[in-house]
């Protein structure tokens, strides 16, 4: 049987040719995608590695019949800085974006954010990455980090690509002009960055660039922006520059 399902677990849940499930896990393979004893499924650490698995009869743990590296992550990098959105339109990004090939996550609060919480729903987020991360065949699972005020983020990123609306420069010749093993793209609120904010970034080093003259949602932008990097021409082709 070819395996169709792939669940990330923890790496330590995978020792002396076995794999052990967590509780949650069995269960949801046993009553909700029925699954049963001698089927084969994909277990990923989270470092790259996939594990082909028999599931034993309880379905509390598998036999490990074949190791392997994914094949599906990126050679570039890809961290979003993404100003905190209303919430279905950030679970928008991180599922869309984990899909895509985005490595890391930082929520950042800026002017014009209407969203202003600082805690987030870190258990959703995290479920969210890991089902999209599954769903699209990924080996690795994207980072969530805490979240951060735009001045602390764009002191600590630069360089960087700030998307703005009004950019004199397009997004593909910024990432031209500075071709890195990771880029590390800000996405605006509703409302986009205020011009103090584009200022700021500026006097640090980081290139403000446009997507075109079609005014995007942020979540569009960041997803759009994302696939042009990781999916694009020359996507395949990172730099050992960082």
């Amino acid at each position: 049987m070819k395996a169709q399902y792939r669940f990330f677990v923890r790496p330590e849940c995978i020792r002396g040719g076995q794999v052990e499930f967590p509780h949650a896990l069995s269960g949801q393979m046993a009553r909700v995608l029925r699954l049963s004893e001698g089927d084969e499924v994909t277990v990923l650490d989270g470092t790259g590695m996939e594990y082909g698995v028999i599931l034993s009869p309880s379905l509390a743990t598998g036999l490990v019949t074949c190791r392997r590296q994914n094949e599906a992550e990126a050679p570039i990098g890809v961290h979003l800085f993404v100003a905190l959105l209303k919430s279905r339109r950030m679970e928008i990004v991180l599922q869309k974006c984990t899909e895509v090939g985005v490595s890391a996550f930082t929520p950042i609060r800026s002017a014009r954010c209407i969203s202003t919480s600082d805690r987030l729903p870190r258990e959703r987020y995290e479920t969210i990455v890991r089902e999209a991360a599954e769903q699209s065949g990924r080996g690795c699972l994207p980072v969530i980090h805490d979240t951060i005020d735009l001045t602390r983020a764009v002191e600590a990123a630069s360089p960087a690509v700030m998307l703005t609306g009004n950019a004199p420069i397009r997004f593909d010749e910024a990432l031209r002009a500075s071709p890195r093993a990771e880029v590390r793209l800000f996405i605006g609120p509703e409302g986009g960055f205020a011009d103090e904010e584009i200022t700021q970034a500026a006097r640090v080093g980081m290139v403000a660039a446009s997507l075109g003259p079609r005014t995007l949602r942020a979540e569009t932008a960041a997803i759009a922006a994302s696939a042009l990097v990781l999916l694009g021409p020359g996507a395949g082709e990172a730099s050992d520059e960082r």
